[in-house]
């Protein structure tokens, strides 16, 4: 049974926490220094997309807060 288990809801909800959204309600409004598809924060369509460390840092620092 081990073979397809999961780490449960709780850590499905921790893991789908995207700190960019501002606005809840909607999700659409996102903070754009924490959005993981803004190319400034170094996303790209060419894979891998690398991201900074610093930008790294933020968002999980800003996910962690919920």
């Amino acid at each position: 049974m081990l073979l397809d288990s999961n780490v449960g809801l709780p850590g499905v909800t921790l893991f789908s926490i995207d700190p960019a959204v501002t606005d809840e309600t909607t999700g659409k409004n996102l903070d754009p220094t924490l959005d993981m598809y803004n190319p400034a924060n170094g996303y790209t369509t060419a894979t891998p997309t690398h991201y900074s460390a610093a930008f790294i840092t933020n968002f999980s620092t800003k996910a962690g807060q919920g």
